[in-house]
């Protein structure tokens, strides 16, 4: 069975996201302004779908809504999910942002564009 491009595409965003983390999104779950990570869990994101979360960073501040939770392709073989989330007044760059939902609570995330050209971003979740 083939990819589509558009699958290539998020399937490349997911894994570059994988990439650059240095340790995947468990070492930022140590941060203060966490939640209890076992708060941040796929079921805990899956019933918060149309949810929207207030995002931070140095003075950006927009919303975006959650739009999809979906399972890790089988390889790489670690334990996670994806997070797609769209929305915001201007595009926001790769980084670590600071998001809050009033289920979640404030948690840091790392995410990255993943759109063409539409505000479109992917967050890998693992668990190490």
């Amino acid at each position: 069975m083939g990819l589509t491009r558009r699958e290539m595409l998020g399937r490349g965003s997911m894994l570059a996201a994988l990439a650059v983390m240095p340790a995947g999104l468990s070492a930022i779950a140590g941060a203060k302004t966490v939640a209890p990570s076992a708060r941040l869990t796929k079921d805990t994101f899956a019933s918060l779908l149309g949810s929207s979360f207030q995002v931070t960073s140095h003075s950006t501040r927009q919303w975006l809504t959650l739009v999809s939770v979906e399972d890790l392709p089988p390889n790489p073989p670690v334990t996670g999910f994806s997070l797609r989330f769209y929305g915001g007044s201007k595009e926001l760059v790769q980084g670590t942002y600071t998001l809050h939902n009033e289920t979640t609570g404030k948690f840091s995330l790392f995410i990255v564009p993943a759109g063409d050209g539409q505000l479109f971003y992917t967050a890998i979740v693992t668990r190490i």
